[in-house]
């Protein structure tokens, strides 16, 4: 640490300007000891502010895009304040996530070897080894289980595709898809971490483009309305009814091909009045699971040249998303109204800007969880101890962990069921309590830290001394306002009218309470506790009232098939 205070004050001694040195000095102070870590990592890649933007954007992936449209529209007006109140929280919580990395890498440099665990390592620095625990099976369970979806929509879509292309003549259920996609995907599972993936991320990035712009054209060009309400069924979840028809033969209950034309009349069936509550309740699932890029959001920064930039990350990610988003949500409200179905594709004609666009997000979806996985594929790598380099033994971790994706998938492929319970229960604490919380913490470890630094200056010379102190002034003054209310709270001075000064004090605790970031914290934090436990109630009695539709009949038309094979 002397060597740092040395260095510093040998720096402001140099004679540069004022502005420089406040900036190198925060340089200096935040970034300790990093010159080791650096040299171990010389010759590895890191991620730029534009690809980490990449790497966001990927992780949200095409389900904004095709899959948010509905829930929204099912909300009337009251879906924007929803959407906006929701994603403004995760931008908030996203951006002090970012900070408590870099605290933490000040606090304890040594942090950065467990980078493959960020989330992790900073609850056991704030909160100890349980909270840690904690932390690590909510990441795991809300990673993996975020991948299923993935793949079932994955394979649904081709099924739909084939369906589409030969008017219901070719008929490959999605439970063959699904297992096709698993193998498919595995060689891709095999890439290390986003800073392996920047070609896997630009592409991803191109292909949800592409497929929000041939969306948007498919709905102008939608000049026969359709009623798709029967599809809707399909993409709402109740694909073991249909795929069980289909494969007992009942061609003429081909639910693919029923088209029923009704009048067109923009942003049909929309209204003012407000909508149900479990209508908000799922738009709030869909959004939190759609948005969710908190268990890979450290891993990303881990990997950035200037790990203090991500935020603007999140920022641009997030930007860029919502307008593709929104562009749909308009135009699929103003041509289909109440009608546009859960997967905005099956409502748009059939056409080859269709049958291309399935194909695209079938690829975007392949892709996305290559690169939403890698923080658990690194967790559980580092469990059983395998090499951080390419090894046969990543190679057969993460092909066992996609062949338990696929025999769930097999098994549940509700696919909306499982979206909604890890967007609204497993979700809320990774999003809205957990990162206040640890932020809130860590600047009490911060201003402790600072205190100590001071305490030992002034065992240096007295110039020193004050030097050393003037530069944390200048660079606590950077961040404030951004403490606990602790920070804020100014001292009373009682040598002018004792009521007056009170008063004064009052009112400057209050505004300096209101600026900081303590009170939004304990505010994020209430919000993330009644919308888990609210969407959690819904979600299990859901799902107990859907429980018929929940098992698949995959694994049974799977085991038919081959005893039949075995027959001839």
């Amino acid at each position: 640490m002397s060597d740092d205070r040395q260095r510093l004050l040998d720096f402001y001694r140099s004679g540069q300007t004022s502005n420089d040195r406040i900036g190198r000095n925060e340089s200096i102070l935040e970034n300790q000891n990093r010159e080791s870590v650096d040299s171990d990592d010389s010759g590895t890649k890191t991620l730029s502010l534009f690809f980490a933007s990449l790497c966001v954007i990927d992780l949200f992936g095409v389900f904004p895009i095709v899959a948010l449209p509905r829930s929204i529209i099912l909300c009337g007006l009251y879906g924007i304040p929803l959407v906006l109140f929701v994603i403004t929280l995760q931008i908030y919580t996203a951006v002090i996530l970012g900070r408590c990395w870099v605290i933490a890498e000040r606090l304890k440099p040594e942090i950065v070897k467990q980078n493959r665990y960020p989330y992790a390592a900073i609850a056991e620095l704030t909160f100890g080894k349980k909270m840690s625990y904690l932390v690590t099976i909510l990441l795991d369970v809300t990673v993996f289980g975020g991948g299923i979806p993935n793949l079932l929509v994955a394979s649904q879509n081709l099924e739909l595709l084939g369906s589409r292309i030969t008017h219901g003549s070719f008929q490959f259920s999605f439970c063959y898809w699904l297992i096709i996609i698993g193998c498919l995907l595995c060689p891709l599972m095999w890439l290390g971490s986003p800073k392996n993936m920047k070609v896997l991320a630009s592409i991803s990035v191109t292909v949800c483009t592409s497929v929000a712009v041939l969306t948007w054209l498919s709905i102008f060009d939608d000049t026969n309305i359709v009623d798709n309400s029967s599809d809707d069924l399909f993409i709402d979840g109740n694909v073991t009814n249909i795929t069980a028809i289909e494969l007992i033969g009942n061609a003429s209950s081909n639910i693919f091909e029923e088209e029923l034309v009704r009048e067109y009349v923009p942003w049909a069936g929309l209204s003012m009045d407000p909508p149900p509550a479990i209508n908000l309740l799922k738009a709030y699932g869909i959004i939190a699971f759609q948005f969710d890029i908190h268990p890979m959001l450290l891993t990303i920064q881990v990997d950035m040249k200037e790990k203090r930039r991500i935020g603007k990350a999140v920022c641009y990610g997030i930007m860029t998303t919502c307008f593709l988003s929104a562009i749909t949500t308009i135009l699929a409200a103003y041509r289909y109204g109440i009608f546009t179905t859960a997967n905005v594709l099956v409502s748009l004609p059939r056409s080859w800007d269709l049958y291309l666009i399935i194909l695209l997000v079938t690829l975007q979806l392949c892709l996305s969880s290559a690169v939403g996985s890698s923080a658990l594929f690194q967790h559980i790598e580092d469990i059983v101890g395998a090499s951080r380099d390419f090894s046969f033994k990543r190679c057969v971790i993460r092909s066992l962990l996609v062949a338990l994706a696929v025999f769930l998938g097999e098994l549940l492929p509700r696919f909306d069921i499982v979206m909604g319970l890890i967007g609204g229960t497993l979700t809320g604490p990774l999003i809205f309590i957990l990162p206040p919380l640890f932020y809130t913490k860590i600047l009490r470890m911060e201003r402790k830290y600072e205190e100590n630094l001071s305490r030992k200056g002034t065992q240096e010379s007295i110039d020193d001394d004050a030097l050393f102190k003037q530069v944390e002034q200048k660079v606590k003054r950077k961040h404030k306002g951004y403490g606990a209310i602790s920070d804020v709270i100014p001292e009373i001075d009682f040598s002018d009218n004792l009521n007056e000064n009170y008063f004064k004090h009052t009112c400057t605790i209050i505004f300096n309470v209101l600026k900081s970031d303590c009170l939004l914290s304990i505010a994020v934090i209430l919000f993330g506790l009644v919308a888990t436990f609210t969407s959690t109630y819904f979600n299990v009695f859901d799902g107990i009232d859907n429980f018929d539709q929940l098992w698949s009949p995959c694994i049974l038309n799977i085991t038919d098939a081959i005893s039949n094979l075995s027959n001839l």
